[in-house]
Parts: structure tokens; sequence; C-alpha cells
């Protein structure tokens, strides 16, 4: 299969379905919460709960799918899998994050940047080969 198939598939089928779910959830919670603006005005409210879940699915979907595809197509330009195919990955579906809504965007840089220096720091102790101190453990669980 080729990347470009793989990501179609995984981008149509199994992210765009599993982001759904996930943010149906967050949404319909959200709405809840907000049940005097639906009084004032539901049909806008409506609309734009509908135009702000659409932009969470596709930004979620694309994001797990770019990774897929962006991995895929490097490995087989460059015929091998090195830190830089990790990088340049990381930074093509991090700019999907631009299909998030401007207030959003803070929200989820605070939700990945404790697990990007996790696994920052667990690369670099893999590469130097050594034993995770107490000093790491801590940099890591925050």
């Amino acid at each position: 299969m080729s990347c470009t198939e793989h990501f179609l598939r995984a981008w149509l089928l199994r992210s765009s379905v599993e982001s759904a779910k996930f943010y149906l959830r967050i949404h319909i919670l959200s709405a809840i919460l907000r049940l005097n603006q639906i009084v004032h005005g539901p049909l806008s409210f409506i609309a734009s709960k509908l135009m702000t879940y659409g932009k969470s699915v596709l930004f979620l979907s694309t994001y797990a799918a770019s990774s897929m595809y962006s991995t895929c197509l490097i490995r087989n330009l460059i015929k091998s899998d090195t830190a830089l195919t990790s990088i340049l990955s990381g930074f093509v579906a991090g700019s999907t994050i631009m299909l998030e809504d401007p207030k959003r965007r803070k929200e989820l840089t605070l939700y990945v940047l404790p697990r990007s220096w996790e696994i920052l720091l667990n690369a670099y102790l893999k590469h130097i080969g050594g034993k995770k101190s107490l000093l790491s453990r801590y940099g890591t669980a925050i």
C-alpha cells in the first residue's frame, strides 16, 4: 500500500471516526455547561457548536494521519528511519494546530507540551545510554 493510500484510509476511515467520537463528548458537555446561551439563540448556538466541533475533528484527524503520512514519505525518500524523520513528521503534524480555533490552541499546547518534553527526555536518555536519575524522573513527571 502506498503512503498516500494509507494516509487517505487512515484519515477518512480511522482518524476521522475516532476524532468525531472523542470530540462529541467534549462538545456536548460544553453545550450543557452553556445552556443559558442555547435559550437566547438556539440556532446560532447550534451552528457555532457544529462549526467548532468540525474544526476540532478536522484538526485531530489530520494531526494523526499527517504524522503517519509524513513519516512514511520521509522513510521512503531517504530509505532510513532517523531522528530527522521524527522531527520533520512532528513539525508537519504540529502545524495542523492551525486548523483549530485560535482560542483552543493554547489549551492544546498545554496538553501536548509535557508529553513532548517526556518524549524528548526519553530520547536523550536513550541516546546517552544512561539510567534515569531522580531529576530526570521529576522532569518527566512535570
